[in-house]
């Protein structure tokens, strides 16, 4: 005579069931987790309107391959999405390119994880200060009046 009966179980690993000396395994595996990690920001300082590449590594930690919307928020506001499907134990770079228009330190969230900043600067700020070579300017100078002198007195000697 055959029975058949239904056996919930909820951790993962495998488990046996005996029945009047009779057993039997079954395995229960943990269905597809996802976690971000390995963040990178380039370039850190950007001029407004210059692209930001966001990427961050995500992994299926579970037992199952799974899908996983990865949410790109800059400021708490969402600007991409990028779906994912993972294989388990998978890894897979999601790289996000975006522009900011407003000058500032800009906060990104990945899967509602804080996970660094970029600042936005003016495309004057970004400009390297160029540094005056002050004692070329003198020579040059203090030459033109010398060359302005001796000019002037011979041509005055030749008058004279």
């Amino acid at each position: 005579e055959e029975i058949t009966f239904t056996v919930a179980e909820y951790t993962a690993g495998l488990h046996t069931v005996t029945v009047d000396g009779l057993s039997g395994t079954f395995l229960v595996r943990r269905p597809a987790v996802f976690t971000a990690s390995t963040l990178s920001i380039t370039p850190a300082e950007v001029a407004i309107g210059e692209e930001v590449i966001i990427s961050i590594l995500v992994t299926n930690t579970g037992g199952f391959s799974g899908s996983h919307k990865v949410i790109l928020k800059i400021d708490d506001e969402v600007v991409a999405t990028k779906e994912v499907t993972l294989e388990a134990g998978a890894s897979e770079e999601v790289t996000f390119t975006t522009t900011e228009d407003a000058v500032g330190t800009h906060t990104v969230t990945v899967d509602g994880i804080p996970s660094g900043t970029f600042t936005v600067k003016t495309a004057g700020a970004l400009i390297p200060a160029i540094s005056v070579n002050w004692g070329l300017i003198g020579s040059i100078i203090a030459g033109c009046i010398i060359v302005g002198l001796l000019v002037y007195i011979f041509v005055w000697r030749k008058r004279g």
